[in-house]
């Protein structure tokens, strides 16, 4: 291609971005946008960020229980908001709707407003495929952050990588193992859970640990591991961790087990 062929190109990709823009505002003037409002967007990058956000979650406001828990978690809180800006994910109506309320207490929510993160999970990417680990991989390549610590590994062809995926629904999990689990092998951990906790999948940890991220630049697991309940196809327990900026480290190890940095990140059960 030539400079001529290559300057004709980028006139056309320029005539239709002014397009685009030309439609855009034609739209945004029928639905009231005036010159004074088009000051206030101008002047205020605080308020463009917010317009632009509140248009790639596709014009979706939160619901006053989401609201409440927003304001008693704090940063530790990541909605429908940072879904949508973290992962480009636009959740359709009937998603919504299912996610409306959170169950949780906010007795609950206040015990643990500073020790876990409350997050949305959703099983898709913005494409509509299955967002598993593998497709995290994909979506998040070694040249960047966050990343995986290895893009060739074992569990390329593992169910957990592979299959799993997040469920539409709030997940309540703590941001770093407990101290009593450290030194002690899954059977051990296990015998610490309360009634009212349970031990996530490795999709789970992936997936909040790298909205985290991506949200809050916080780094989860940074020198340990959380223990999953994914088993891999030899038998050994998943765990993940190590999140460094070399990467979040994925592997697996017999039940009996045990050492320091290995230990338990238990999640809520829902209580409404």
């Amino acid at each position: 291609m030539n400079k001529e062929d290559v300057a004709s190109l980028q006139t056309k990709e320029f005539g239709k971005e002014l397009g685009f823009i030309h439609e855009g505002l034609i739209t945004l003037r029928k639905a009231g946008m005036n010159h004074q409002l088009w000051a206030k967007l101008t002047e205020s990058e605080e308020l463009a960020i917010k317009v632009v956000a509140y248009v790639q979650r596709g014009g979706y406001d939160p619901t006053t229980s989401q609201k409440r828990a927003r304001e008693i978690m704090g940063k530790n809180f990541l909605g429908v908001e940072e879904v949508a800006e973290c992962f480009g994910i636009q959740l359709t109506q009937e998603e919504l709707t299912k996610v409306a309320e959170i169950l949780f207490t906010e007795a609950t929510l206040q015990e643990c407003k500073d020790t876990h993160i409350l997050f949305l999970g959703v099983n898709h990417d913005k494409e509509g495929k299955p967002l598993t680990i593998n497709r995290f991989r994909e979506m998040f390549p070694s040249t960047g952050q966050p990343r995986f610590w290895s893009y060739e590994s074992w569990h390329d062809k593992e169910k957990f990588a592979t299959k799993e995926t997040a469920e539409l629904k709030w997940y309540l999990v703590r941001k770093a193992i407990t101290e009593e689990s450290r030194s002690k092998n899954y059977t051990e951990q296990e015998k610490l859970l309360k009634e009212n906790e349970e031990r996530e999948r490795a999709i789970v940890y992936v997936y909040g640990i790298f909205l985290m991220f991506r949200a809050r630049n916080e780094r989860l697991f940074e020198t340990d591991y959380a223990w999953c309940t994914d088993l891999g196809s030899y038998g050994c327990r998943v765990y993940v961790g190590s999140f460094d900026s070399g990467g979040l480290f994925v592997s697996s190890y017999w039940d009996g087990g045990c050492a320091l940095a290995w230990g338990l990140a238990p999640a809520r059960k829902f209580e409404k």
